[in-house]
This record gives C-alpha cells, structure tokens and sequence, in this order.
C-alpha cells in the first residue's frame, strides 16, 4: 500500500513533501501503524511466546460466533507477555499480512484455518 502521508505532520517537523530529511532525521508520516496506511508487515507469528499466542486466541473466543479473525496484541516483545495487551480483534482477518509479509517467513494462513475447520468439522460429527 502506498504511504499515507499527513502534511500536518511535516509543517511540524518543518519539512515539505519536496524536502529532503537527514541521514540520520526520523521523520514521522502519519499517526497510523497500519499496513492499510503503507506500514510494512512483519510476520513475528511463529517468534511469539506461548502466552501471547494463548491472549490471541482467548481474545477470538471472548466473541461469541468468532469462527475466524484478526487479534492485534501490543507488547514489548514477540518472547515477552509482561504488560501486553489485545488492541484489536477483527471479524475479517488480514490472512495476506501473514501469507506475502515485507519481512517474515511466510504463513500458509488460509490452508491452517481450513484445515482447523475440517478438524473441527470431523470432531462434531463423531461426538468429540
């Protein structure tokens, strides 16, 4: 996605969309971390602790129907659950984010949850 970039954000940095910032200037485009605001995605999903992959799936099951979705968690670290927290849980997961990352290994995201339903599926009908 392009870089979605606030003028304001610029003029207060007193820079121009025709300016060149410093080696070493960190110049802040917009307020969002969003991949949708030109963010690039880094898949940390297999880095992550236990403990923060079990806040994950807590937070889709807190949602009552939830088959599928996207949990945003912030924390320090993808190996540190000390004062992490769930931003976001989403009814349309982003599964691209996870199968085409900037920088990651790639996740077969939409063949797992496939797979998870078929499991599911095959559970149910024998009682499980």
């Amino acid at each position: 996605m392009r870089i979605v970039v606030d003028p304001t954000k610029l003029r207060r940095s007193g820079l121009t969309m025709e300016s060149i910032p410093r080696a070493d200037q960190v110049v802040v485009l917009n307020d969002a971390a969003n991949i949708h605001q030109g963010g690039e995605n880094v898949d940390i999903t297999c880095a992550l602790v236990a403990s923060l992959t079990a806040m994950a799936v807590a937070a889709a099951r807190a949602i009552p129907g939830m088959g599928c979705g996207g949990i945003g968690l912030l924390a320090h670290c993808p190996a540190d659950d000390q004062r992490a927290a769930v931003l976001e849980v989403n009814a349309a997961a982003n599964i691209p984010m996870h199968q085409i990352p900037a920088y990651g290994e790639p996740i077969e995201m939409a063949a797992a949850i496939v797979d998870e339903k078929i499991v599911r599926a095959r559970m149910a009908d024998h009682g499980s």
